[in-house]
């Protein structure tokens, strides 16, 4: 599996979506990644490797992200960052110090939480989501971000001038798979043969929406599906819009990636499917977690 670094990719072995692993191997995947970046930051600013392994002072680490502790996924998100940094001999209140700010479901909460990493003078910023680095990024100029499992394109979303030279203070991992758009629809075809329109549930603030939407219209095109998208902004219109799904006479359903809403919503989104008899497709394995056997 090749996942972009700005500017290069690092092979990881990967494991089939069907596998009871799946998930785990990819939190801990993007997440390790963000902890490289932060010992990498060490270098680079002069710290020899004997320091950087026992340090004179513990470096200060915010970290920026939505959901709550008591959140499965946001839990399973911090462990498996914090389990990548023990590997590298990093270990919170011995030589590093983390900083958990947590913005719930409130993505324009995370200004403020950035705000309050800064005051903290912390020593760099890891920033997991598209919202969380967009915040991040109007709040710091100077202190080191590190963007960790943003679905967006960094380059088009303005996080860097360009993944082979980035500039700025940001750097990390983009998990942006807008070529599995077409992909989706292809296997919703192939469940259904019969298929004619689809549906495509999307939260319109999420920053690679449009890049989805291009992607996911042209493989319509060419397998000769009507689609047809409904924008959500909040929990209460995933109801609505499986009713009015229903009376448009859809018949298969694809459900963008989105850590405000959608990912969120998981469960009510499936049950929701189920209760319709939709045919779906989610792009996050951890969406399908929440699922369960027609």
């Amino acid at each position: 599996m090749s996942k972009k670094w700005f500017g290069f990719s690092y092979n990881s072995k990967a494991v089939p979506r069907t596998h009871p692993n799946f998930l785990e191997q990819k939190l801990r995947g993007q997440l390790l990644a963000a902890s490289l970046v932060i010992l990498s930051l060490t270098f680079l600013s002069g710290v020899s490797l004997a320091i950087a392994q026992h340090p004179q002072k513990a470096y200060k680490v915010g970290r920026l992200s939505l959901g709550t502790l008591a959140d499965p996924i946001s839990r399973a998100g911090l462990e498996a960052f914090q389990d990548g940094l023990r590997e590298l001999g990093w270990i919170d209140g011995k030589n590093i110090s983390i900083e958990n700010r947590w913005a719930g479901a409130k993505a324009e909460d995370a200004r403020r939480l950035a705000a309050e990493l800064v005051r903290l003078n912390v020593d760099v910023i890891v920033a997991v989501g598209s919202p969380m680095v967009e915040a991040a990024k109007q709040t710091t100029t100077t202190i080191p971000i590190v963007m960790s499992g943003s679905g967006a394109d960094p380059e088009a979303a303005g996080f860097v001038a360009s993944l082979r030279r980035p500039g700025g203070n940001i750097t990390g991992l983009s998990m942006l798979s807008t070529e599995l758009s077409g992909k989706r629809l292809e296997l919703l075809k192939e469940m259904t043969p019969k298929l004619g329109r689809v549906a495509v549930l999307r939260n319109p603030q999420f920053p690679a929406v449009a890049i989805q939407s291009k992607e996911t219209e042209l493989a319509a095109t060419a397998l000769a599906l009507q689609l047809r998208s409904w924008d959500v902004v909040t929990p209460q219109e995933i109801d609505s819009g499986f009713v009015s799904m229903n009376k448009a006479g859809i018949g298969g359903l694809v459900v963008f990636s989105d850590p405000v809403i959608l990912e969120r919503n998981r469960k009510a989104i499936i049950d929701l499917a189920f209760k319709f008899r939709h045919t779906d497709t989610l792009s996050l394995a951890k969406l399908c977690r929440g699922g369960r056997p027609s």
